[in-house]
């Protein structure tokens, strides 16, 4: 997997008009707070591409293809993030810092709508996920990851990605029955989570406010007999990890 290059995120979303490289989505607007709406990302734009390289960048050598890709406007949620992103910023000691990534996680296309206003902990799919280090935020950097658990469980489902700009700070290896993060050596608790402290590619959060949900994905992802194969073991491998660490 080549290194992602890791930008900041948007601007305030309603700091000025969408950019000309979108284009309004057409959407219930009696349903969404103010300043809470969906663009379309022009193929072929500076923002697109960005996002179609970190795609690929996380996935296997069968890169899916990209229908369209939408970036979230939410002037309530973009305003959390950045209160959570200064109060970390001002408890960051030398040599330290706040570890803002891009990450993936999977969404059902009817709750994109509720995961606007409030955030991800509407998304219903994070209810049925595996949750090796308890009820909390799971995000991956592999997108591979969740197409092969959307194309396992949720056959003949309409899946999305979601694009999330998440604040990891200071993260440790995660365990079973963690009742709270944590704790550093100066006393702080821990900002995330992950499965893996050398090469991590699952992370978890507590604080919802450390992620903006920044982009959606309709991907489309043809199979072939080898990839249907390739796709079960890698999810057989992350089922055993996940019951081996509950056990």
């Amino acid at each position: 997997m080549t290194e992602v290059r890791i930008v900041p995120p948007p601007r305030s979303p309603m700091s000025s008009r969408p950019p000309p490289t979108s284009d309004p989505v057409r959407e219930t607007a009696s349903l969404q707070p103010p300043n809470c709406y969906r663009t379309r990302v022009k193929p072929g734009s500076l923002e697109y591409k960005e996002i179609e390289r970190l795609l690929g960048s996380s996935t296997s050598r069968d890169i899916p293809l990209i229908s369209q890709i939408e970036k979230i406007v939410s002037d309530a949620l973009w305003d959390k993030y950045k209160s959570k992103k200064k109060s970390m910023t001002d408890e960051l000691r030398i040599g330290e810092n706040l570890n803002d990534r891009r990450l993936f996680i999977p969404c059902l296309s009817e709750d994109i709508e509720g995961i606007m206003r409030g955030n991800i902990h509407d998304c219903s799919i994070s209810r049925i996920l595996p949750k090796p280090f308890g009820p909390r935020y799971y995000f991956t950097s592999n997108a591979s990851l969740c197409i092969q658990w959307c194309r396992e469980y949720l056959a003949g489902s309409q899946v999305s990605l979601i694009v999330c700009q998440v604040l990891l700070g200071s993260s440790t290896q995660g365990s079973h029955g963690l009742k709270e993060f944590p704790r550093r050596h100066d006393g702080k608790f821990y900002d995330s989570l992950v499965d893996n402290i050398d090469d991590p590619s699952v992370f978890v959060i507590e604080n919802i406010d450390q992620c903006y949900p920044a982009f959606v994905l309709d991907i489309l992802y043809a199979a072939t007999p080898v990839m249907e194969t390739q796709a079960m073991l890698q999810g057989l491998i992350y089922l055993f990890i996940c019951n081996t660490i509950d056990g």
